[in-house]
């Protein structure tokens, strides 16, 4: 498996000018800075699931109040992707705590009993599937601790490369 591709300033190895050169161009090219961002949720997202569009804009308002620049406008699909498995996982629970309610029931014989405890089995089955995704998700997008400690110690660390930052001001 090839290594991973690395931004200019993450790489270590010795580059002539020119290959450096071509490297920024190609980079600027590729990874543009934005002013703002214009990030708008995929139609399934937007138009077919309600909850899911609610997760997407409490994501971006968190994010926003938060001043974290973490999104581009590249990652709308990433995140219509986390916040449409957010709400299969909260339609997973509903289900799963619905089944519980039969289950307690006192009108329940043992041979129902055992059914909703194999469905109950399988959802939960389910729900750790989902919820590992989800974490996936999340730490692909850097809204988990540990992805947000990496990328700070990626910024710390570009800081402290260059001796001569604090010389032109």
């Amino acid at each position: 498996m090839p290594p991973k591709a690395k931004r200019i300033e993450n790489m270590t190895k010795n580059m002539t000018l020119a290959e450096e050169q071509a490297r920024i161009v190609a980079e600027a090219a590729t990874i543009p800075q934005r002013e703002t961002l214009n990030i708008e949720p995929p139609p399934y997202v937007a138009k077919g699931d309600r909850v899911a569009l609610r997760y997407w804009t409490q994501v971006l308002d968190r994010l926003s109040s938060a001043n974290v620049d973490l999104l581009d406008d590249l990652d709308s699909e990433v995140l219509g992707l986390y916040c449409s498995m957010l709400s299969r996982r909260d339609l997973t629970c509903k289900m799963r705590k619905k089944l519980e309610r039969q289950a307690r029931s006192k009108d329940v014989d043992a041979k129902t009993l055992l059914g909703l405890t194999e469905q109950i089995q399988a959802l939960d089955s389910q729900l750790r599937s989902q919820e590992r995704l989800i974490l996936q998700y999340a730490d692909r997008l850097g809204l988990t601790p540990a992805s947000r400690a990496g990328l700070a110690k990626k910024k710390a660390a570009e800081a402290a490369d260059d001796p001569d930052a604090d010389l032109f001001g």
